[in-house]
């Protein structure tokens, strides 16, 4: 579980993480690689000391009568959504992003930006707490979202429980067709 965040920090935690934390976070994964994979990059996401970060997942508990089989996933996707600085927006982001994606469009930032009527690089700045769930993928306000599991946006395209967090093709769509129309109607000088 080491990583260069992680390993800036043994020296002061020799004997972390412990067998018991280990053991819990082998029965949260229940046998999937997906859980554990998120949760190495949830706890060395450096924005916090991973020991902190590990305390949080260990604390997590998924909601009673929810699928058990993805319930511990579910939860850390909503709790790393809830750490977001503007959840909406980041919703509105994934959204736009995912119609383009739809129709095999490659999606530069500038793009999302110019849809949303955001400025250059806020795309970068409010998708930065997500790390642990995708990847920025090239420079500047060409950079691209690659996702580390398909399974985040099958989460946020799912109602079945309370978890506030929903992203709607239809808003995608209807942000893009706004963008388009405006585009038209500008370079035809109506």
């Amino acid at each position: 579980m080491r990583s260069k965040h992680t390993t800036n920090f043994a020296h002061k935690f020799p004997h972390w993480p412990s067998e018991e934390q280990i053991e819990t976070l082998v029965r949260k994964a229940s046998g999937r690689f997906l859980y554990a994979s998120l949760a190495v990059r949830f706890i060395n996401w450096d924005c916090d000391l991973p020991t902190r970060q590990l305390d949080i997942l260990l604390r997590l508990r998924p909601p009673i009568n929810h699928d058990l089989l993805f319930a511990e996933l579910d939860t850390l996707y909503t709790f790393i959504l809830s750490c977001t600085k503007n959840v909406d927006l980041v919703l509105r982001i994934l959204d736009v992003n995912d119609v383009f994606a739809t129709y095999y469009l490659d999606t530069p930032f500038v793009a999302i930006e110019s849809v949303l009527s955001l400025e250059g690089g806020d795309v970068r700045i409010y998708l930065s707490t997500l790390s642990s769930l995708l990847e920025l993928q090239g420079e500047d306000h060409y950079c691209n979202i690659a996702f580390h599991h398909s399974s985040f946006m099958d989460f946020l395209h799912t109602q079945e429980w309370p978890k506030g967090y929903y992203v709607d093709d239809r808003t995608g769509h209807a942000l893009v067709t706004q963008w388009v129309l405006r585009k038209a109607f500008t370079s035809n000088g109506m």
